[in-house]
């Protein structure tokens, strides 16, 4: 390869004709079966029975929704890039036909008939060495509330590797030893044709092997959150093009990128253990001719590889990439849905006596923002963006940053001490306290969980005199941020009930009245206001 990068004009001749060897490939699929039950109809313990690793917590069917997990095997090329040191994304075939076996999870409308159109399909996220669906479990109601489907893919080696050789040993609850003793990938730079294959599969409407035909797949939004983030950025920069060589149109029709700060992936690295591009490399920037939603908490802004410097803006010209950024203030990287359901899916998954199942670590209160509700709003506004061609009205939005005594980049922070500018959700612009979201080193597993400091009576009461202030600026923020597209109307409700339930005011009781109370301690201004409103009343009705 190094004679090519010296001869810019062979290096293109020796694409053209590699390129010819990069046809469209079909992968082959057989459904992966779940086994609860023996051959009698008994139950089987943990220990026989055969479930999907990572399925989903709760019956899906109850919603109309039902979850199949298939292999899908086929054969795939490594690829390196044609100039490394320019810092071009283009690549060339380097390897060809090497076989492969993974696995997918697919949750969809058991209807046809009630399926949108949309896939979601996310590359399953492997930083603990096994996967995690986390797009699924922060907006998985979103997508059901609209009819489309999910898949999640398996595509790192290190996670094969998990659930062929580790899943079900001893290790790890000894149990489902043998559903995944075909998967192998056995090299990164098989990544990019797995996930390319697998996805290509979906739309194919006349493949007898697409595990969704029928159901008319229209489109697919590539999505991952953290690490999987900079496989997306990698895949839409060097293989989003080759898709249309391929197939004749793109397999993916937009990009979600959740969580995961400014760095991207190497196309092959010769070593796993250092397969990031980062820092000013132009390849961590997205370059591509479909909607892209990049999406960051505060949490990345300044930890996760150069943030400061990797930052993009909106471009939506023509011939240019269509992006949006938006930099959540108050965000954390794992916020308590995330955290909550990552714990259950452990406990299922490894057991409760496994080394797994650890105590949780970190102080609280945590950050109490919810990113899930913002997230799912941003992908609903994509798939919009996508189908309708309506852009977003929001504008990119990105959280002020500043520089220390010693020139370090910091976020600068207002009067309560929570993040300037961004994207504001109604919980950072109805405060309770200070949202701290890396509040120890970035060596401590706390930090992505960030933590909260409440503010005192004084300061409450300084912002909120009574709790009928408190609801008004909850009820007028939450109708801003519907109107802005950064929560959705079928969400506001529950939003508002959790930001209620963060202030310790409660509705309920019987006949439909109410019990207000704020830190535990009973409001009494609000009290004092509704003797008065019912002394008016009847004053009014004695004086007719």
């Amino acid at each position: 390869m190094e004679y090519l990068k010296q001869n810019k004009q062979l290096s293109l001749i020796f694409l053209i004709l590699i390129s010819l060897h990069a046809h469209a490939v079909s992968p082959s699929t057989s459904l992966i079966p779940v086994i609860t039950e023996s051959s009698p109809g008994d139950p089987l313990s943990a220990e026989l029975r055969s479930t999907p690793f990572l399925a989903h917590l709760g019956d899906l069917s109850k919603i109309g929704y039902i979850e199949e997990e298939y292999e899908v095997s086929g054969t795939g090329n490594i690829y390196d890039y044609i100039d490394n040191d320019a810092q071009s994304p283009d690549i060339v075939i380097t390897e060809s036909d090497i076989d492969y076996v993974t696995r997918i999870l697919i949750r969809r409308p058991i209807n046809a008939t009630q399926f949108n159109g949309t896939v979601y399909f996310e590359i399953l996220n492997s930083t603990a060495s096994w996967d995690d669906d986390i797009i699924w479990r922060m907006s998985y109601e979103s997508f059901v509330n609209q009819g489309s489907a999910y898949v999640g893919i398996t595509s790192d080696p290190i996670t094969i590797d998990f659930l062929r050789n580790r899943w079900g040993s001893p290790e790890f609850a000894d149990r489902n030893r043998s559903r995944y003793e075909n998967l192998s990938i056995d090299r990164f730079g098989q990544i990019w044709d797995v996930i390319s294959q697998s996805a290509a599969l979906l739309k194919d409407s006349d493949n007898p092997e697409n595990p969704m035909k029928g159901f008319d797949v229209q489109r697919i939004i590539q999505t991952g959150f953290s690490q999987s983030g900079g496989f997306e950025k990698t895949y839409a920069n060097s293989m989003h093009s080759l898709d249309v060589e391929k197939y004749g149109s793109p397999v993916f029709d937009g990009y979600f990128i959740a969580a995961h700060g400014f760095s991207a992936k190497k196309i092959n690295p010769p070593n796993p253990e250092n397969d990031f591009l980062r820092g000013t490399d132009q390849r961590t920037l997205v370059d591509v001719p479909v909607p892209v939603i990049r999406f960051q908490t505060e949490t990345e802004m300044l930890n996760f590889f150069n943030g400061q410097t990797g930052r993009q803006l909106e471009t939506g010209l023509p011939n240019s990439p269509k992006i949006r950024t938006y930099e959540m203030a108050g965000g954390v990287h794992v916020d308590k849905k995330l955290e909550t359901t990552g714990l259950a899916i452990r406990e299922r998954d490894f057991g409760l006596g496994s080394p797994q199942s650890t105590p949780k670590m970190c102080p609280d209160p945590v950050v109490p923002i919810s990113t899930s509700y913002v997230q799912s709003a941003l992908l609903r506004a994509l798939e919009v963006w996508i189908r309708d061609d309506i852009e977003p009205t929001l504008p990119s939005s990105l959280i002020q940053l500043g520089t220390d005594e010693n020139m370090n980049a910091v976020v600068i922070f207002d009067d309560n001490g929570n993040a300037v500018g961004g994207l504001r959700s109604p919980q950072i612009e109805v405060p309770l306290g200070q949202y701290i979201t890396n509040p120890f080193t970035i060596y401590n597993e706390c930090f992505l969980l960030g933590a909260f400091i409440p503010f005192d009576d004084n300061k409450i009461r300084e912002l909120y005199p009574t709790n009928i202030d408190y609801r008004l600026a909850v009820n007028r923020e939450i109708s801003r941020a519907v109107a802005d597209g950064i929560i959705l109307r079928d969400e506001a409700d529950n939003l508002k009930k959790d930001m209620l339930k963060d202030a310790g005011l409660e509705i309920g009781g019987s006949g439909g009245g109410c019990t207000l109370s704020r830190n535990g301690a009973s409001d009494s201004t609000f009290l004092f206001l509704i003797a008065l409103a019912i002394f008016l009343q009847l004053k009014r009705r004695l004086s007719k």
